[in-house]
């Protein structure tokens, strides 16, 4: 704003001495129109109404901008008393590494320099093939799955796992959807189900 204020007063300064001497008053009322859109356009933006509105992933101002962390899906979680280990994709490993909602840690997060290269091939390779995928999820006791589902390129995987009859969506919002092995958990997915539809 005071660039800009610098560049409108330049130009001021140069359009003719006649337009310069006009009645102030229109001047003033078109600054008071400008600092109050300014004031509501930074409002806008400081309360993530901006971001929120339109989508982007990047957040200003106080507290947690939920669409960019799977915080209500992870409080769904503790309260459902869903089984782990649980799977989660990249995006979502750093919410739950601070969340640890299982106590059993996390599948992977966005700390690179921790994860082999084999690991982390075969993680990014896994989501587009599910046979691959169900034999890693087996080996490791894999019981829930959380998913930040915000990327499109998740959509697949989580179709994917829909499609099959050992996995059942318990969850999900904008942000995240988690699955439980219905086949070993029948009891805890109709509870988790049912609490979902309820809210």
């Amino acid at each position: 704003a005071p660039f800009v204020g610098a560049c409108v007063g330049i130009l001021a300064s140069r359009l003719p001495k006649s337009w310069r001497d006009a009645d102030a008053a229109p001047a003033r009322a078109a600054g008071l129109v400008v600092t109050a859109a300014a004031l509501a356009i930074t409002g806008f933006v400081m309360t993530n109404g901006w971001y929120a509105r339109t989508g982007e992933t990047h957040e200003f101002g106080l507290g947690v901008f939920e669409s960019n962390f799977q915080s209500r899906a992870t409080d769904f979680f503790v309260e459902q008393k869903l089984p782990g280990p649980l799977y989660n994709d990249m995006t979502a490993g750093g919410w739950l590494t601070w969340a640890n909602p299982t106590g059993k840690g996390v599948y992977v997060d966005g700390r690179l320099e921790v994860y082999d290269t084999p690991f982390f091939s075969s993680y990014l390779s896994n989501q587009s093939n599910l046979a691959a995928w169900k034999k890693d999820a087996d080996a490791r006791g894999i019981q829930s799955v959380m998913i930040f589902h915000r990327w499109l390129n998740r959509h697949g995987f989580v179709r994917a796992l829909m499609g099959t009859p050992e996995w059942r969506l318990v969850y999900d919002d904008e942000t995240a959807a988690i699955l439980v092995r219905a086949t070993e958990h029948p009891k805890v997915v109709m509870a988790a189900r049912e609490a979902f539809s309820s809210k």
